[in-house]
């Protein structure tokens, strides 16, 4: 892995001027940028006045689609137009920005696969098949002067939009123009060996072609299948016109393909649709047809994160509606008869008529319960969260047995504390059995799950879609909660700790270079920061806020403040002077809810509290075997309720943010051996990960 320089805005303007230059060389380069960012660009008429690359640069960096700070989208450019001697000028006077080794198989994440395509429709079609084409669409003269003045003529006129290229290729193949055809429909597959667990076959345009085909044969056999999905995925498909107009499954996934909901290189959406719909049948077809698409293990226990609460009970209501329920609703709510003709069309009909809306569902229930019609009522309140009196801001889960309804729900509370519980708001509307006692009961700590990797782990952080980054000796894994291998995200770098910033870029140190790097998910270094600077940086922190990153230094005995942003070093902490103050071995730092500044010392064997701008507080934790006390301390964090949760030698502790013991979190017989990082990964329940040294990774509740 490449090590960079500071960035600076003249680098910047540099490199702009460079690459300008040498897409204005190339014949047509401007042309070819303007089919190639039309999704990036909003605003067509600047776009189409663009008359030189720098113009088009300018677009992208005012809509922040470009900066100094992430040249995706450039790079990724220089693969899909082939322009790879791009490469070799910016590494020669451009060394500072990190440019991927392996630039040509990068993963591409910022065009679509139909933008892709045009653009190899615009580098295979010769002079001859563009005045065919030209010809077929009556194209103006003036704009069949080249491939790409076509292409752009084609798409303005919505010949070639998306939803048209069916169309268009069999037009194609009807007037003999294969090489457009191919263009149009040969792989160009983002898939990536690194996104997933290898299989013996690759993802490709024909697998997920296939995929698409069987779902939508089997949901089309399902009786309402295609008005089941309506349902489903109306917050998805924002053109309600045209939900309503699909006849078949195809459609809707052609929606959602667009809409990039659904792509081949992420089936989230289609594995919460089986959870959601019960299709579980369709596990094993896609495991049998489709073995390069890595359905999860337990999908039946998947989280949901696609689909609203509310859009789930919908779900669950239409599959609870039997037919005489159906038109008891249809004449309380005087649905006219061909709309009622199943639940799924019920319900497509009283959302349109916004009466079984988010905001409106209240009453509805009211008027479910008053009509004696309990089956409804279950499926539209199961699970429903209620709001307590005390603490609402934040989430833990609790039970609550209303001595009314005798309905069991979940409960929502910040406190920890076992204990009774005014219910007040039902999904935050005042209900009138209020107020409801809820008992809390005391959540039991619980080791959740053990994942046995084969080498040696020295972090572990949270990701998305329930994912862990685990840090290893060569680089950064990804794993799923479950234990499923994901693929290696970070290669050729000693991590030692990671952070993981908003944007989803990793901050991490590595002691290879003995810097600290901010690298993306496709392995491309954005930049490196303090070579020179430590000896060994261990864990660090970075405040979004103010853009401060610290990083312990455990050899030099310090904490060394850096802005992110610049690379610049703007503060050092630690004193040989004062005894308190002195540092040694420091392992790990962390912030508090309050912004102060909390130092974990391996060799000193404590935790530290300090203001801010460095100036020390006190000690929160001191040395010691016992349970409160730390031996060998690797790792904190602090979790939303100001409690601070350290790994020490064979133990994870809860603290108070006063330092103030609570609890032992593991057990002896949990093999907390040599714990190292740590991160909060849940909060409803609460739920920590560790890294174990020895290649093991456990979760636990607390």
């Amino acid at each position: 892995m490449a090590v960079s320089k500071e960035f600076a805005d003249a680098d910047f303007g540099g490199l702009k001027l460079d690459v300008s230059k040498w897409f204005d060389r190339c014949r047509y380069g401007v042309s070819m940028l303007k089919v190639l960012y039309n999704d990036h660009v909003k605003n067509n008429y600047a776009l189409h006045e663009c008359s030189k690359t720098m113009d088009i640069i300018e677009l992208l960096i005012g809509a922040g689609h470009l900066t100094p700070d992430n040249l995706t989208l450039l790079y990724e450019t220089i693969k899909v137009t082939q322009q790879f001697g791009l490469k070799q000028l910016i590494k020669d006077r451009h060394p500072s920005f990190l440019i991927p080794k392996d630039i040509k198989n990068i993963v591409i994440t910022e065009f679509t696969m139909h933008r892709q395509r045009l653009v190899n429709l615009g580098m295979a079609l010769t002079p001859e098949e563009i005045q065919h084409i030209s010809g077929l669409y009556n194209v103006a003269e003036e704009h069949a002067a080249d491939s790409w003045r076509l292409i752009i003529d084609l798409e303005q006129r919505l010949i070639i939009c998306e939803e048209e290229m069916e169309e268009f290729i069999k037009n194609l193949k009807k007037h003999d123009l294969p090489k457009a055809v191919k263009a149009l429909t040969e792989d160009t597959s983002n898939a990536s060996s690194n996104t997933r667990e290898p299989s013996g076959e690759e993802v490709t345009d024909a697998n997920f072609r296939g995929l698409k085909l069987d779902i939508s044969k089997w949901y089309d056999r399902c009786i309402c299948g295609v008005s089941m999905l309506k349902v489903l995925y109306r917050d998805q498909v924002k053109n309600n016109y045209s939900l309503h107009r699909c006849s078949k499954t195809m459609d809707i996934i052609e929606l959602l393909t667009g809409a990039r909901h659904l792509t081949q290189i992420n089936l989230t959406l289609l594995y919460e649709t089986i959870t959601l719909t019960q299709q579980f049948g369709l596990e094993d077809l896609i495991k049998n047809r489709y073995p390069a698409f890595q359905i999860p293990k337990d999908i039946r226990n998947i989280a949901i994160t696609k689909f609203t609460l509310h859009r789930q009970r919908l779900v669950n209501l239409g599959m609870e509606l039997i037919p005489n329920e159906i038109q008891q609703i249809s004449g309380l709510y005087s649905v006219v008869k061909e709309l009622a003709t199943d639940s799924w069309s019920l319900i497509m009909d009283l959302e349109n008529r916004l009466i079984i809306s988010e905001g409106e569902m209240e009453a509805l229930i009211k008027n479910l319960k008053k009509n004696d019609l309990p089956r409804a009522v279950k499926a539209l309140t199961q699970d429903m969260t209620l709001t307590i009196k005390e603490h609402t801001s934040k989430a833990k889960p609790l039970k609550l047995t209303s001595l009314k309804q005798r309905n069991t729900r979940k409960v929502t509370t910040q406190s920890k504390a076992a204990g009774s519980y005014k219910i007040v708001r039902v999904d935050s509307k005042p209900i009138k059995q209020s107020p409801m006692i809820a008992k809390a009961p005391v959540q039991n700590n619980k080791l959740v799950n053990t994942i046995i990797l084969n080498e040696r782990v020295t972090d572990v952080i949270a990701c998305e879609d329930d994912c862990l980054l685990v840090s290893q000796l060569n680089g950064i894994v990804k794993y799923k909660q479950s234990g499923e291998y994901m693929g290696r995200v970070i290669q050729n770098a000693k991590v030692k700790r990671m952070f993981r910033l908003k944007n989803g870029n990793i901050v991490f140190s590595d002691f290879g270079d003995k810097s600290i790097k901010v690298c993306n998910m496709n392995d491309l270094v954005i930049k490196s920061i303090g070579k020179g600077t430590f000896k060994f940086p261990a864990g660090i922190h970075v405040d979004e806020t103010s853009n401060i990153l610290y990083v312990a230094d455990w050899n030099y005995g310090r904490v060394v403040m850096f802005d992110i942003v610049s690379g610049r070093m703007t503060r050092c902490m630690g004193s040989v002077n004062i005894k308190e103050d002195q540092m040694k071995g420091v392992a790990d730092v962390a912030l508090t809810n309050q912004g102060q500044l909390l130092v974990l010392e391996y060799l000193n064997n404590r935790l530290k509290l300090y203001e801010p701008e460095g100036k020390f507080i006190k000690v929160l934790v001191e040395a010691g075997n016992e349970n409160g006390k730390l031996i060998k301390p690797y790792g904190v964090v602090v979790d939303q309720d100001d409690n601070i949760i350290i790994t020490s030698e064979h133990k994870l502790q809860l603290f108070s943010s006063d330092g103030n013991f609570i609890k032992r979190i593991d057990k002896p017989e949990d093999g907390i051996n040599n714990p190292r990082g740590l991160s909060i990964i849940s909060y409803n329940p609460h739920r920590v990960v560790v890294a174990n040294d020895v290649g093991i990774i456990k979760i636990f509740n607390y």
